[in-house]
C-alpha cells in the first residue's frame, strides 16, 4: 500500500518491473530443469510500465534469455492502469499478445470501467476482486455482479479467475455459476518458490511412472472448477 505507490512516483517501478520479470522467467526455467514440466507465473505489471514501449523489448528479451514460450508467462494489470492511458496501454498489450504472452485484468471490478474496452484490450482472463466473493451467496447485490461478470466473460470469450475464495460454500456457488477457475487460502496459502516441487507432486501435475501410486491432490493455487483441462488425476493446477 505504501511501497508501491512511492516506487512509481520516483521511477523506480520500471527497474524493479524488469527485476521481477526476470526472476519470474528464470524460476519457471529452473522447475523445468529440475522435471516439473511447464508451470505458467503471472506476475503484475503497473500503470507506467504498461504504457510504455519498454515493456515489451523487457517482455522479449526476458523470454529469449531463459528460452520461454510465450505462454508460459501472463502478465496482469489493474482497471486504473489500463485506464490511465488506454491509447497508449492498448498498442502495448497489441505487441505483447503478437509475442505469445497472456494479459489479464487483476482485481476486476474496483477500477475505472472498462467493460466496452475488453474486447479491444484483447484480454485472456479477469481476476475477480476478492470483494466480491467473500460474501457470496449470501449478498444478493455481489452475487447479481459475480453472475454478470461471469456471463458477459462468457459471450466474450474471456476467461474468469475468482481472487479470495476461502470456504466449500463460496466454491460451490462459483461451480454453479460456471466460474472456470478460483484462487485463494481454499486451496493454499503462499508458498516460496522452493516450496512448488512439494506441491506439484501433491497436486499430481508430474506424470507418474506405472510403479508410483497415484494420489489425488489436496491442495490448489488456481483451481479449475469446470472443464478442466489440467493433468489428471487431479483437480487443481499451478
Amino acid at each position: 500500500m505504501e511501497f508501491i505507490p512511492v516506487a512509481e512516483a520516483t521511477g523506480l517501478i520500471v527497474p524493479l518491473g524488469e527485476f521481477v520479470l526476470r526472476q519470474a522467467c528464470e524460476q519457471i526455467a529452473c522447475w523445468q530443469k529440475a522435471g516439473l514440466g511447464d508451470i505458467p507465473v503471472a506476475i503484475n505489471v503497473s500503470a507506467h510500465p504498461a504504457a510504455s514501449t519498454e515493456l515489451v523489448g523487457m517482455v522479449a528479451r526476458a523470454l529469449s534469455d531463459f528460452d520461454l514460450r510465450p505462454n508460459l508467462l501472463e502478465l496482469e494489470l489493474t482497471e486504473s492502469a489500463i485506464m490511465e492511458d488506454p491509447e497508449a496501454v492498448c498498442r502495448t498489450l497489441a505487441d505483447l499478445k503478437d509475442i505469445g504472452v497472456s494479459i489479464s485484468i487483476d482485481d476486476f471490478g474496483t477500477g475505472y470501467s472498462c467493460l466496452a474496452s475488453l474486447k479491444r484490450f484483447q484480454v485472456d482472463s479477469l481476476k475477480v476482486d476478492r470483494s466480491f466473493i467473500k460474501d457470496v451467496p449470501g449478498d444478493e447485490d455481489a452475487t447479481a455482479i459475480l453472475r454478470a461478470i461471469v456471463t458477459m466473460a462468457e459471450s466474450l470469450r474471456i476467461g474468469v479467475v475468482a481472487e479470495g475464495v476461502e470456504t466449500e460454500t463460496q466454491l460451490e456457488f462459483l461451480r454453479e455459476l460456471r466460474c472456470a477457475q478460483a484462487q485463494g487460502y481454499y486451496f493454499s496459502r503462499p508458498v516460496i518458490a522452493s516450496a512448488v516441487p512439494e506441491l506439484v507432486a501433491a497436486y499430481g501435475l508430474i506424470p507418474p511412472s506405472p510403479r508410483e501410486r497415484v494420489v489425488p491432490p489436496r491442495l490448489a493455487i488456481v483451481a479449475p472448477l469446470v472443464g478442466a483441462t489440467t493433468a489428471e488425476p487431479g483437480r487443481g493446477r499451478l
